[in-house]
């Protein structure tokens, strides 16, 4: 799947076994809080989370267009952080604290959270791997 444009948000649905699922496919400023939250008896799967500057946006002006293509795979911090030991149905982080696990950019350039979720039903890790 193509990178988000930074500033969009958009849905990929898609269906994997008997289930239809819609991935929610969105951008977070390193200001910005990264929300997900899913109905009763749902819980968030993080399927990507990529940190940096990997195209120009709402995040990123052109001006810099120059310093973009430089990212890192942070996927299974935020899905700790999401989900952990525990399943969840909500998840909140804050974009600037995933700058201390990764700095894939020089540092006098701004990064931002490029994240793809689902709700899913269910709590297995069976469940959890057929999503990713």
């Amino acid at each position: 799947m193509a990178n988000a444009v930074p500033g969009s948000r958009f849905l990929q649905c898609g269906r994997r076994m008997t289930r239809v699922f819609c991935t929610v496919v969105e951008v977070f400023c390193t200001s910005e809080t990264f929300r997900a939250s899913c109905l009763p008896g749902q819980v968030v799967i993080i399927r990507r989370a990529l940190y940096g500057r990997l195209t120009a946006g709402r995040c990123i002006t052109s001006e810099y267009a120059h310093a973009l293509g430089c990212y890192a795979d942070v996927t299974a911090h935020v899905q700790d952080a999401c989900s952990g030991a525990a399943w969840r149905q909500n998840c909140s982080l804050l974009v600037a604290t995933v700058d201390a696990i990764a700095q894939p950019c020089g540092k006098d350039f701004k990064s931002y959270l490029d994240i793809e979720h689902v709700c899913v039903a269910g709590t297995t890790l069976a469940i959890y791997r057929s999503f990713l």
